[in-house]
């Protein structure tokens, strides 16, 4: 049932953060940003807004082209006027066929928790981010891969703050599904893993 209600959510996506299929044009995108943030204005793909770092005070994420043509997507982090956090590699590359809009799942944050969630079509990695010691640390990635002729799949969870992954599967070694679902929890020592520490294609196993 876990993995039926995720193939329904990966085929009708809903987004928290403000989206439009419309890229905005670069003067659009300028006109919206505050002087400082001027240097930055390539092309938006989302934004959210929301306090990361229990400092009080809100944050403003924005996804951008990193440069026009480019296959390459980043995610830009401001306090205030000041770029705070750049992340060159900790978005998927946009291409052809996305499901999603610049396979943009969603980008949003909940109760102080950073999440981004990008993926091509049936597949989708979303992670978790908290503020922590004036930076920013994963603590939780979950990927999820789905299968169109099977209209089953595996998800993947992991906490790193507990070290414990829980896999949930409902696909079989020759590809058809399975009557009933596995779930496979397994623990290893927590892990650290800070803001520079992260690179799409080693973290989110659909893109290896």
């Amino acid at each position: 049932m876990k993995i039926l209600f995720l193939i329904l959510l990966l085929s009708f996506p809903v987004h928290a953060a403000d989206f439009t299929d419309e890229i905005p044009t670069k003067q659009e995108f300028e006109n919206d940003l505050e002087p400082a943030k001027k240097p930055y204005d390539y092309e938006a793909r989302a934004t959210v807004t929301g306090d990361i770092d229990a400092d009080g005070n809100d944050e403003q994420v924005i996804i951008v082209q990193s440069a026009p043509g480019y296959p390459q997507q980043s995610m830009l982090i401001f306090k205030g006027d000041d770029l705070w956090k750049v992340g060159n590699s900790h978005v998927i590359e946009d291409s052809e066929g996305m499901l999603d809009p610049h396979g943009i799942v969603w980008l949003d944050i909940k109760k102080g928790i950073l999440e981004l969630a990008t993926g091509p079509w049936g597949a989708s990695c979303t992670q978790k981010w908290r503020g922590e010691n004036g930076n920013l640390r994963l603590i939780g990635l979950t990927q999820i891969s789905m299968s169109r002729n099977c209209a089953c799949g595996t998800i993947i969870d992991t906490n790193y703050l507990t070290g414990q992954t829980i896999m949930t599967s409902d696909r079989g070694p020759d590809g058809t599904q399975l009557e009933k679902e596995r779930i496979v929890k397994t623990k290893k020592s927590p892990q650290t893993i800070w803001w520079e520490d992260f690179n799409y294609k080693k973290f989110c196993a659909s893109e290896n």
